[in-house]
């Protein structure tokens, strides 16, 4: 009933033409309005962050060298002096690791050679004439050497090796006899280079990517690693978190398979 009612007064008012009346909006009197159309607006201010699209043009100063002089500036003071190494400093002589400027027609094609050192390591090399250089140890041992059961007769005990193949991987480039793991990666930022490890069912390589000068420091570095390794417990317990995590990221039908 009460609905019907609010009805039938709003087809009255429509009818009337008097429904915009209806709505309740705020009266003002005419004076506050024009006194508020003179008023003028207050000035923008914006902040140093902000790029406003700005109908004044941009005020534009220029400055010479001279005003930036060190005799005008009695308290400028030189800056540090900074030593360039041989090795990478640019000179009037070509230095020794870096190939000649030739014809391209005149450079060999890169072919890989497998030289055999006399203690029966073979040693595989290739030319690509690139400021960078790969150095890496490819090792013939890997997940098919991990037994179930294996008997150290040091504790006499029978323990499990599955999974050390992939942990020695993350243990790669960590503590050594001589550098703790912390310096070995320092060692490594310096020589501007990168380090990585790669372990399968056969095989198990070492990899070290230097500029072209810095070929024998990262040969020291790698026969280092791979010779004198020290397992620390705790980054030990470190990489099995992350073996944790791989396992995480893993599909449940690879880790089945696994």
């Amino acid at each position: 009933m009460i609905a019907a009612s609010r009805a039938a007064r709003a087809a009255r008012l429509f009818s009337s033409g008097r429904l915009v009346y209806a709505a309740r909006t705020p009266k003002r009197s005419f004076a506050a309005a024009q006194t508020q159309a003179s008023s003028p607006e207050p000035a923008k201010i914006f902040s140093e962050n902000e790029f406003p699209d700005r109908q004044e043009p941009p005020v534009i100063t220029r400055n010479n060298a001279a005003d930036f002089s060190s005799s005008a500036n009695p308290t400028h003071t030189k800056s540090k002096q900074y030593t360039i190494s041989p090795t990478r400093c640019i000179g009037p002589e070509r230095p020794a690791h870096i190939p000649p400027n030739v014809p391209l027609e005149s450079l060999e094609v890169p072919d890989t050679k497998i030289t055999t050192l006399p203690n029966g390591v073979r040693v595989g090399s290739m030319e690509n004439y690139s400021q960078v250089s790969s150095v890496g140890v490819l090792l013939d041992f890997g997940s098919r050497h991990e037994l179930d059961q294996y008997k150290d007769h040091s504790t006499n005990t029978t323990v499990s090796t599955a999974g050390v193949n992939h942990l020695m991987e993350l243990l790669a480039f960590q503590s050594t006899k001589i550098h703790s793991g912390e310096e070995i990666r320092t060692i490594m930022e310096n020589l501007g280079g990168a380090s990585f490890a790669t372990s399968s069912r056969e095989q198990m390589m070492y990899c070290v990517d230097v500029l072209r000068p810095n070929v024998n420091e990262a040969f020291n570095l790698l026969g280092e690693v791979i010779k004198c390794p020290r397992i620390e417990p705790a980054e030990v317990e470190e990489m099995k978190q992350v073996i944790d995590f791989q396992l995480m990221d893993m599909m449940p039908e690879i880790l089945m398979g696994e």
